[in-house]
């Protein structure tokens, strides 16, 4: 059944800490793969790999898509924020929401440092959007603290440039007087 060895690609040790693993990474092949090979399938494949999305597999598309944020700003390309789109799009009805939120929130940022319109992006990649991933992108497209202050609001803080570029945890001091 399509789908089901796809997704096995999204488990294992690999993944431990997958968030803070160096940019590239190895373990970003599965997820890159898984993504690719969805948006390339008949309408009818996508939807039984949607269904056979489970919470871990849903954890790893996040994250991957948070990782797109950094790799699109390294590379000075919006086309890493829309395969992130997808990542999360396809993680979304089974990912707790307030990851989704973060890697939303990373992808818009990033987007913006690219001169580029979270919107526009989305639009490029709707086809490949369940309803439920779209409602809730269309809801956040909505927000009017959208930018730097909604990612520290939620603990990140984006350091460095080109190749350096990372989210990371803000310091709870930054805005402290000395």
């Amino acid at each position: 059944m399509p789908g089901g060895d796809l997704l096995t690609r999204l488990g294992g040790d690999g993944y431990d800490g997958y968030l803070r693993q160096p940019f590239p990474s190895g373990s970003d092949e599965g997820p890159q793969a898984v993504v690719r090979v969805y948006m390339e399938a008949e309408p009818q494949v996508r939807t039984v790999i949607l269904d056979q999305v489970d919470e871990n597999s849903a954890e790893i598309l996040e994250i991957f898509g948070e990782r797109q944020a950094v790799v699109a700003v390294r590379s000075r390309s919006v086309g890493p924020i829309r395969t992130g789109l997808v990542a999360l799009g396809m993680a979304i009805p089974r990912s707790d929401y307030r990851y989704a939120l973060m890697g939303l929130s990373k992808l818009d940022h990033s987007a913006r440092l690219l001169g580029a319109d979270l919107g526009d992006l989305v639009e490029d990649v709707s086809p490949f959007l369940p309803g439920a991933s779209r409602t809730f992108i269309d809801q956040f497209l909505e927000r009017d603290d959208r930018g730097p202050s909604l990612i520290r609001g939620m603990g990140y803080e984006a350091y460095g440039s080109g190749e350096e570029f990372i989210y990371d945890n803000a310091s709870p001091y930054d805005d402290v007087d000395e």
